[in-house]
């Protein structure tokens, strides 16, 4: 209990019973008033809360009261004060209300409800705020899109609550698995000689080891300052983390650090980085490495909120050299968004950015994505299902290197409480084994230009990350091929024939979650396939002209026949579709008709010559 709340109390012991509701109320609507403004929500919410034992069914209270809840995280509280408002309103002295309340709805994976009141909400109010009328209907959608997630929940994750002492009442995040090391950084210390009540929380980087959880060095153990956000280089050798203090009540401003770690795994001095990258009017923070084995180099990712960002929070990158050297950081804008976008992991297996945002579709909150490395640049951003994301909010995904395991951060249900009669706050650390997916690649080619399914290709599947050649079948007879793949993996396939162009595509696994078929459809375009048809007196081997030439396409009865003369000529040119066999008859008065069948199946050339020799 803080020193104003006990001051409160005080004054209301000693004072008569009539002036007290008075007095003690505008008491608490001010400590209440003074918290909200400061952003310390928590305080805010419990100062309302007893303002509002002496006005029960005030709206303004009550609305108050929700808007602190729901800022504290408290979002079942936030839900019934929202609602009481709504039972109360009059004159539409709050019309957000619907809205908030829809919204908490759908943070508690109250879909159906949270749409209907999202439909309410746009029927008496579409148009009024530009902002709320776009996200209403952004959210609505939303609703739908989340139900349809839950129906084709994926099969190949369970998610457990981490128990013993990782996760505390305080946030608890950053999580990663370093061989047998467990790191992660922890709120749950107070920070020294504060000046403000109640006391705020600082955050250090610990080490889960023998059931206990360390502070991992000395660095990490300032009492006055937070540290947090540890990640690691390549080689192990060198460590990035973020030093942050509080700028107010709640409002803190973070910078990236470098350390050297020693072969004994302790740490060196921590040096901060330049100040192109820690932005002197901006938070820098959660910071991540990671190897690109496409270029061979180390990108340095974090989030700031810089000006010139694409949104609130936004991520960057900086390439960092082979001497230490970072480029200036790039706003990653094919995964940014206009709202939050944080937490960014590069998994270097498959050169993938995982990340969670609060701006594209989600289910409720930070959702966490998925961008693969192609080429150059960063592809199309994938929602990574449920239930890895939830109503609440999912953040600081990281995997391991053999793709079994990861961990996240999360307030979902399961997540400890800070206050448990609001049941508000906080981010746990969930573990998340990954069961592998019987995922069938299913290839089939096509002729590009007539369409026909095109047996007798030799398709070949590939790692695109590595460039390896990971399996290759000859499909003979047939136009279909198949493949074994796994889930969050980059691939391409290519598939060749003779006299065709080869085709191919590149595609990901990341969104798949189920077992089950991919079928990727690969369209060959024929190359120029030129007949010359040359005529001889079969006795004389002489050129014999005059000779009616018919060509026959057997294989497509639908295509007429070609009949021509040359009458002071023996050579006949004809363009021949790949795949087709064709049936050429000669005949000249005087002369034996003959014919000879064509195959142009698997012919790798552009020319073939026939010589027809006629027989008197």
């Amino acid at each position: 209990m803080n020193k104003l709340y006990r001051l409160i109390l005080f004054f209301i012991l000693i004072t008569s019973p009539a002036l007290v509701r008075s007095q003690s109320m505008k008491a608490f609507l001010l400590a209440a008033e003074q918290s909200f403004e400061k952003k310390d929500f928590g305080s805010a919410l419990k100062y309302y809360l007893s303002a509002n034992e002496y006005k029960e069914s005030d709206s303004d209270l009550l609305y108050k009261s929700a808007e602190s809840a729901r800022k504290f995280n408290a979002f079942t509280l936030a839900e019934s004060k929202y609602q009481k408002v709504l039972e109360n309103e009059s004159n539409d002295q709050f019309p957000l209300s619907t809205f908030w309340l829809a919204d908490i709805k759908q943070r508690l994976g109250k879909y159906q409800e949270a749409s209907d009141l999202y439909k309410i909400y746009l029927s008496e109010h579409e148009g009024d705020n530009e902002y709320f009328t776009t996200r209403a209907k952004k959210e609505l959608e939303a609703c739908d899109w989340a139900l349809n997630l839950i129906d084709n929940a994926s099969e190949n994750i369970e998610i457990s609550h981490l128990d013993g002492d990782v996760n505390s009442p305080y946030s608890d995040f950053a999580g990663m698995k370093i061989g047998d090391d467990f790191y992660y950084s922890s709120m749950r210390f107070k920070k020294k000689n504060d000046t403000h009540y109640p006391d705020r929380l600082i955050s250090k980087v610990l080490e889960f080891k023998d059931s206990l959880s360390i502070v991992v060095d000395s660095i990490f153990d300032d009492d006055t300052k937070m540290s947090a956000h540890l990640t690691f280089n390549k080689n192990k050798d060198k460590a990035f983390f973020t030093i942050c203090d509080y700028e107010d009540v709640a409002d803190i401003r973070c910078d990236i650090y470098s350390v050297d770690v020693r072969k004994d795994g302790s740490f060196g001095t921590p040096e901060k980085l330049p100040e192109f990258i820690n932005e002197p009017n901006a938070s820098n923070t959660q910071p991540n490495i990671g190897y690109n084995s496409k270029i061979n180099k180390e990108f340095l990712f974090f989030v700031s909120d810089k000006e010139g960002g694409k949104g609130k929070k936004d991520i960057y990158y900086s390439i960092i050299d082979q001497n230490g050297n970072y480029t200036r950081p790039v706003n990653l804008s094919v995964v940014n968004t206009t709202e939050d976008d944080i937490t960014p992991f590069y998994y270097s297996p498959t050169n993938t950015l995982y990340f969670s945002s609060n701006g594209f579709m989600n289910m409720g909150g930070y959702d966490i994505y998925a961008s693969p490395y192609n080429e150059d640049s960063f592809g199309k951003v994938v929602h990574q299902g449920y239930p890895l994301n939830s109503s609440y909010d999912d953040i600081y995904f990281w995997k391991s290197e053999n793709g079994k395991s990861a961990y996240f951060s999360s307030n979902r249900e399961g997540a400890y409480y800070l206050d448990p009669q609001t049941e508000a706050c906080c981010y746990d650390i969930f573990k998340v084994d990954i069961k592998e997916l019987d995922i069938d690649l299913q290839v089939l080619t096509f002729n590009k230009k007539t369409r026909d399914p095109l047996p007798d290709a030799e398709v070949s599947l590939f790692d695109a990350n590595t460039n390896e050649l990971l399996n290759k079948v000859f499909a003979a007879g047939t136009n279909e091929s198949h493949f074994k793949l796994l889930a969050d993996r980059n691939y391409y396939v290519i598939a060749t024939r003779l006299g065709y162009e080869s085709d191919t595509t590149r595609f990901n696994t990341l969104g798949v979650s189920k077992s089950g078929i991919i079928t990727k459809k690969l369209y060959l375009d024929p190359r120029p396939l030129v007949l010359n048809a040359l005529t001889f007196d079969k006795s004389t081997l002489n050129e014999l002209n005059g000779v009616e030439i018919v060509l026959e396409n057997l294989s497509d009865s639908t295509v007429q026949n070609i009949t021509v003369v040359h009458q002071n000529d023996n050579k006949y040119v004809f363009d021949l579709q790949r795949g087709n066999n064709y049936k050429i008859t000669a005949s000249r008065r005087g002369y034996q008709t003959i014919s000879a069948i064509i195959n142009t199946n698997n012919y790798a050339g552009d020319l073939i010559i026939k010589k027809l020799y006629l027989p008197d």
